[in-house]
């Protein structure tokens, strides 16, 4: 393992620590943080977490630190615009990218993919020509990986792992503050009647189990799951000329064992909800925490984990089931005047389902007002739902400057690559962008939040983290559960308001104005800094005013 050079009158540069070119000086704070992460990691502390607000050089942060303790360093993010970022950035300097099969075109052509061909049964999918199996071996050999969340836990789970011979040393946990919900995402489960009638004979039940009757029914029906995989195994075998049909019919077979096996093993409170379609009925199931599954999904396939994001806390790690003394926590300050970015409350309205038209006309008014204020500048408006998107931009006298895309990943970047591309004025519309996408410089001078980011409340998920149904506690442990559903969703709803309104500010160079429009935020606020959820570079943000300021000078080439 290496250490850092011992800082000097001359520090270290970036490419010193192995960092591309485009990495030409250290921003505040971001070599501090470099040597305080490798100095508790090099005294064998598992976990390390950085908090650094957004435009302190996260990447460079985590790749350095890579570097310089040696050994293998997988990164992993939490959306492939992130993963691509962080690829366009240090390919230059080895680092590989690995995804899900889909994500590569098969041999066989005509658009098929690499998941496709393998159910199909492509001759190529077992060997290093298939185009996956070619770039899955290259990021094993590779010192230096990119991924994401799902494809780390999927292929430890059921694949062969992406360790390589030497095993990964340091798993980097980008965007921290999303790892509860991948996790969960990663052990989420789904049943459907038509998989388990057609392919096992038998069928689901017709109402929630409960834990334990859903592992019993799940340990009833894993021995017909196995003995249909073994029989299709051996059909495979045995009839080649039928091998693509066969395959498709056996990968579903292992994905419902396999599901069939996480359930029996399940720990911890689980929620059971149905979902019917037209197609079939689903039974889903998802875990309601994300602590028993943290080390097994993570952190058990790497030897010490940097988890880094503008908003993961230690509310972040007691989520993830780990106590202080299981981490060591730094807190990077930001470096940004805080009159450059200031998030003003100005009370508007109550944003929630049923406003009357009345009060909609209140806050359609006050967000076109914010926009004529603005001028010449370009802006962002966060939304939470797609309809609440429509409905603005069918309200404004401004629609004619709006972006407003269609749902979907390929259609959300085509508008942000449209918002991006205008000289402006213009406003970017959208419920979807709230983290992995940034704005700086002139993309963006301000931002209007129109509602709170509570979540949906009608989730059975998120009605069972949030505890909603203990409306009047009654013994201790009920207490005990209602009071950690409010720290969630306190925490929760912060985390995504945070990241909304750190889009536009990358530097110290850059001026952003974030106005919050919902009053709920008159109650809201109190409780979440009550319950730790600001960091404190963002409670010095906030503000609040009666009417909308005067903007702030223009970001230096702001105009295009």
């Amino acid at each position: 393992m290496s250490t850092l050079p011992t800082p000097a009158a001359t520090l270290p540069t970036p490419s010193d620590l192995g960092l591309p070119p485009k990495f030409s000086s250290w921003r505040p704070g971001q070599y501090s943080a470099i040597d305080q992460a490798c100095q508790a990691l090099s005294c064998e502390n598992k976990l390390v977490v950085i908090n650094a607000p957004t435009g302190s050089g996260k990447s460079g942060m985590a790749v350095a630190t890579g570097n310089v303790l040696g050994g293998r360093t997988v990164v992993a993010t939490s959306t492939k615009p992130l993963q691509q970022q962080y690829l366009d950035d240090f390919a230059g300097s080895g680092m590989v990218d690995i995804r899900g099969r889909g994500n590569y075109l098969c041999h066989l052509g005509d658009g098929t993919t690499c998941e496709e061909g393998y159910d199909e049964g492509c001759p190529d999918a077992p060997f290093a020509q298939c185009p996956y199996r070619a770039a899955y071996s290259f990021a094993c050999g590779s010192s230096t990986v990119v991924t994401n969340y799902s494809y780390w836990a999927a292929i430890h789970r059921y694949g062969e792992g992406l360790g390589g011979i030497v095993g990964t040393n340091l798993l980097v946990c980008d965007e921290a503050h999303t790892a509860f919900q991948e996790i969960c995402s990663a052990m989420a489960l789904e049943f459907s009647e038509r998989d388990v009638s057609f392919l096992l004979g038998a069928r689901l039940p017709n109402r929630d189990l409960g834990l334990e009757g859903w592992k019993s029914w799940a340990r009833d029906l894993r021995p017909i799951a196995s003995r249909s995989v073994a029989e299709t195994e051996q059909a495979v075998k045995d009839r080649p000329a039928r091998a693509r049909t066969i395959l498709h019919r056996l990968r579903r077979l292992r994905r419902i064992l396999a599901s069939l096996v996480d359930l029996e093993g399940a720990r911890g409170e689980w929620i059971f909800h149905r979902r019917r379609t037209a197609q079939s009925d689903t039974w889903c199931a998802d875990p309601v925490w994300a602590a028993p599954y943290a080390d097994p999904i993570l952190f058990a396939h790497a030897r010490q984990a940097l988890l880094v994001s503008a908003t993961v806390t230690r509310r972040t790690m007691q989520l993830l089931g780990k106590d202080p003394q299981d981490y060591t926590y730094i807190e990077v300050p930001s470096q940004f005047p805080p009159a450059s970015s200031p998030v003003y409350w100005i009370p508007t309205a109550s944003v929630r389902q049923g406003m009357s038209a009345g009060e909609k006309l209140i806050l359609h008014n006050r967000v076109d007002e914010i926009i004529t204020a603005m001028g010449p500048r370009k802006g962002v408006i966060h939304t939470v739902s797609y309809d609440r998107a429509e409905e603005i931009y069918r309200a404004s006298c401004h629609s004619g400057i709006m972006i407003l895309h269609e749902r979907g990943g390929a259609s959300i970047e085509g508008g942000v690559n449209e918002f991006r591309a205008s000289p402006g004025p213009a406003v970017l519309v959208s419920p979807a962008i709230t983290q992995g996408f940034d704005f700086a410089g002139g993309d963006s001078e301000y931002q209007i939040v129109v509602k709170i980011p509570f979540p949906d409340s009608t989730n059975p998920v998120t009605r069972a983290r949030t505890a909603a149904d203990i409306e009047r506690p009654r013994t201790d442990e009920d207490k005990a559960a209602k009071q950690l559903g409010s720290d969630y969703l306190d925490y929760a709803v912060s985390q995504v308001l945070i990241q909304a309104c750190g889009r536009s500010m990358r530097s110290a160079q850059d001026r952003c104005m974030s106005f919050i429009l919902d009053d709920n935020w008159r109650w809201w606020r109190w409780r979440a800094e009550r319950g730790g959820c600001f960091p404190f570079w963002f409670r010095r943000l906030l503000k609040s005013s009666r009417t909308v300021p005067a903007p702030l000078p223009r970001v230096t080439g702001a105009t295009r």
